[in-house]
This record gives C-alpha cells, structure tokens and sequence, in this order.
C-alpha cells in the first residue's frame, strides 16, 4: 500500500495527481476510483478524470468532463478545454475559450503560460503576449514563460525587447542551453555576431551541448507544447509539488521511486472495493 492512511480520500487523491504527473494514467484512474469510493471531491475528481483522457487522446470523453467542471466555474478546466477542442479539429471554439481566460486574474505562472501557448498556436499573437505578461507577474521564476514572451517577441522582429529578455535569462540561467542558443540568435539577427559566437563558445568550453536553434513550435517553451498533454500536466504540478501541503502529502504518502516505476502493478480498483 502506497498511503499511510488508506482509508483517507484526500491520500489517494494526491497519488492519483502523482502517478497522472509520472503519466501512468491506468494508475492514477485506480486511486480516483478509491477517491470516489472514500467520498472525495466529485468537482475536482472530474476535473483530473477529464486530464487523464486527455492525456490518452480520447478528446471526445475529455470535453464532456472538462465542460462539466469549467460550467462550475473552474478555470483550469478551460485550459485542458480548449487544448483538447483545439486538437480535435474545433480552432473556433478552442479560440473563444482561450479569449474567456481573462478573467482568470489570480491563477498561477503555469495557467497563463498554457493560456500564451494556447494563443500563440491559434494566431492570436497579442492574446499571447498578454498571457505571457500575466505568467510572468504571477512568477518571475517561472522561466518557460519568459523564454516564450522573448520568443515571440523575436519572431516579430522585436529583437531589441528579446534581447534584454534573454539576457535577464542567461544572466539567472547560464547554463541553460535553450537560453544560450536563443540569445545567440537574436545577437546575430541585430549583427553582434562576434558576441554572438563568444557566447556560443564559452558555452561548449563549459560542457553544454547545443543543439540547431529551434522556432518556437519546436521548443519547451513554445508554441506547440501546450498539445503535448503530459508537458502541460508537469507544468501544473510543477507548482503543486512547490507548496507545503503537497510536499508535506508526499513525504506521509513514502511514495519511492520504484513504486512509481512500477504503478501499473498497483491492484485494481475492484480489489480494494470489493
């Protein structure tokens, strides 16, 4: 058993958030399924049910749950919403959606930045920039946002502006190979190319592999990846796992690495309800 108090609904469903983190979607559907059977939260239940189907490209299924949950007045839901109706085909709709998260004012680096991709994918480049101001204000530490607006700001001949950005970045993140390619690109679209080459240099003197610089379609940070579901996934759980309750659920729940190897081996939910 993985939880110290297995009769505790709040336990499972951490796990269940853990293994959906890790992708292993058969284990986390187990551990909702004992949420649901101990009482837990039928809101955010279906909330993670519609990520988890999501996640499996059952695009269909993941809109009538998220639908469900954003009808409630849940935001993060339209996050998943709209990448789920943009991947199905539904470009109208996934843009109406993404225009709604406006109002979203108090939501965390993660949202916007899903909300600046989301964006920038579906053309609205200036929703996207102002989605990635908002990632930036809720977290100046959140880098993958920064790295986009300074993108975006590139691809629009706005290089003066991505530069200052980039250097901010390389100057916190030297060792960041995304950051050292990106800056060295921009160096080079406004001419400093002996700068350009210095950082590039230094950076294979201090061990970094550099690969061909990537658009932002192509990049951890840019504007494809909000479809890859498992990246948007770890972007959200990337700031669960920074509080102090998840951290404090984790360290009770003595979850090792091996277990969440071997998730699929956790027995079926039928075993534990009988």
């Amino acid at each position: 058993m993985l939880v110290a108090r297995p009769w505790d609904p709040s336990e499972h469903w951490e796990l269940a958030r853990g293994f959906l983190a890790c992708g292993k979607t058969f284990a986390a559907r187990q551990e909702m399924l004992r949420t649901r059977h101990l009482g837990g939260n039928p809101a955010e239940m279906a909330l993670l049910i519609g990520v988890t189907v999501f996640i499996e490209g059952r695009d269909d299924e993941a809109i009538a749950f998220l639908e469900s949950v954003r009808q409630q007045g849940n935001d993060e839901a339209a996050v998943f919403l709209a990448a789920a109706y943009a991947r199905r085909g539904d470009r109208t709709l996934a843009r109406e959606l993404v225009g709604s998260l406006r109002v979203a004012r108090h939501s965390p680096a993660w949202f916007w930045h899903a909300a600046a991709v989301l964006s920038a994918n579906l053309g609205g480049i200036g929703r996207a920039v102002e989605h990635c101001r908002r990632a930036i204000h809720a977290s100046q530490q959140f880098f993958p946002a920064r790295l986009l607006f300074a993108d975006i700001l590139s691809r629009h001949g706005k290089n003066n502006q991505a530069e200052k950005c980039l250097r901010d970045l390389y100057h916190e993140q030297p060792r960041d190979a995304e950051v050292v390619r990106r800056l060295a690109e921009v160096l080079g679209k406004r001419g400093a190319t002996e700068e350009a080459r210095r950082v590039l240099q230094r950076a294979r003197d201090e061990g970094l592999v550099l690969q061909p610089t990537r658009s932002a379609a192509g990049s951890r940070g840019g504007a494809s990846g909000v479809f890859d579901a498992a990246s948007l996934v770890a972007w959200r759980c990337s700031f669960l796992s920074a509080s102090a309750r998840y951290a404090q659920t984790v360290r009770e729940l003595t979850i090792s690495a091996s277990a969440i190897a071997n998730a699929r081996s956790v027995r079926p939910a039928s075993a534990v309800l009988g």
